[in-house]
C-alpha cells in the first residue's frame, strides 16, 4: 500500500540521515582532538626506487600545494633490521657477562679489547662473542646489499594540506591494482603512478617491541 511505501521511504532517508550526521560528528570530534596521524599519510605502492625525500616533497608541493614537514622512507629490509637488533641484544648480553667482572682499567675499551682482556673470568661469553662475530658477517654482507622502496610516511605542515592530498589521491582497489588514471586531473606521481594513500596510522597502535 501507498503508507508501506511511505514508511519505507522514510526509513531509507532516516538511515542516511543518521549516517551523514555521524560522519559530521566524527569530523569534528576529530578536529577537536589532533594527533600525529591527522597530519600524516601512508603511501603503500611506492615505486621501488623512489629513494629521494625531496622528489616526494616536491609532488606534494607541485601538486597539492601541501608542504611537507617530515618524508620517512621504508625499505624493504626487514631481515636486516632484525639481524641488527639481535646484534644489539647480543653485544649488551656480553656486556653484561663481562663488565661486572671488569676492573676500573677497563672502562672505555671497545667489547672486543674487554673480551680479550676477560673472557677467561667467564666460560659463557666466548658463546655470545662468536655469535656477536657471525652476527657480525651477517649485517656487513646484508648492508651491501640494495633494497627497494616499501612504504613511503609523509607528515604535512597543516593538518588542511593532509586532509586535501587524501581527498585527491583516494581512488578504488581497481584504479591501484591496474594502475588505471581515474581522471585527467589525478595527480600521478612521475607522471605515470597511481599512488595508494591513506591516513597513517597513530603511534600508540604499533607493536614496537615487534620492530
Amino acid at each position: 500500500s501507498i503508507n508501506d511505501v511511505i514508511v519505507f521511504l522514510f526509513l531509507i532517508c532516516s538511515m542516511f540521515g543518521i549516517a551523514w550526521h555521524q560522519q559530521k560528528l566524527e569530523l569534528f570530534y576529530d578536529e577537536e582532538e589532533l594527533t600525529a596521524s591527522d597530519f600524516s599519510i601512508k603511501i603503500s605502492n611506492p615505486p621501488r626506487d623512489a629513494y629521494d625525500p625531496k622528489e616526494w616533497k616536491d609532488y606534494f608541493l607541485q601538486k597539492f600545494g601541501a608542504e611537507a614537514a617530515y618524508i620517512s622512507i621504508v625499505l624493504d629490509n626487514l631481515e636486516l633490521m632484525a639481524n641488527l637488533a639481535k646484534r644489539k641484544k647480543l653485544k649488551e648480553k656480553l656486556q653484561v657477562l663481562l663488565l661486572p667482572l671488569a676492573d676500573v682499567k677497563h672502562k672505555g675499551m671497545s667489547i672486543q679489547e674487554l673480551f680479550s682482556d676477560t673472557s677467561d673470568l667467564n666460560p659463557n661469553a666466548q658463546k655470545v662473542y662468536d655469535e656477536v662475530l657471525e652476527c657480525n658477517e651477517i649485517c656487513r654482507e646484508q648492508l651491501s646489499k640494495e633494497y627497494r622502496v616499501k612504504r613511503v610516511f609523509v607528515t604535512f605542515q597543516k593538518e588542511s594540506y593532509q586532509r586535501d592530498v587524501l581527498a585527491k589521491l583516494t581512488v578504488g582497489k581497481f584504479n591501484i591494482l591496474g594502475q588505471r588514471v581515474p581522471s585527467t586531473s589525478y595527480p600521478l606521481f612521475r607522471g605515470n603512478r597511481v599512488l595508494k594513500a591513506k591516513e597513517s596510522s597513530e603511534p600508540n597502535s604499533i607493536r614496537w617491541g615487534d620492530l
